[in-house]
């Protein structure tokens, strides 16, 4: 299992997705990081949640609230156990 942290994803979309290739073995293919499209909003609306799946056309980072309530979101800010070599007990790589 390797996990991708969004955050990386999107700040570096590049050099995660070169990363994650390298993982696979595979050889790398370029991607069009400015002309990304992807939406599924019948599937959305069935779940309540209309936009779910939207996805903004360029990859990149922006600043954004959580959609929780912030005790939630605090509670659960710092709970990353993949991250915490002790708790990651499967050996999961993080990219």
């Amino acid at each position: 299992m390797i996990l991708v942290r969004y955050e990386q994803l999107v700040r570096e979309p590049e050099q995660t997705l070169r990363k994650l290739y390298d993982e696979f073995g595979e050889p790398w293919f370029g991607h069009d990081l400015d002309n990304v499209v992807y939406d599924e909003p019948d599937y959305d609306v069935l779940l309540g949640m209309p936009g779910l799946h939207s996805v903004r056309r360029k990859v990149e980072y922006r600043e954004r609230k959580p959609c929780i309530p912030p005790d939630l979101f605090a509670k659960y800010a710092g709970s990353s156990f993949w991250s915490k070599p002790g708790l990651n007990t499967g050996g999961v790589k993080i990219l």
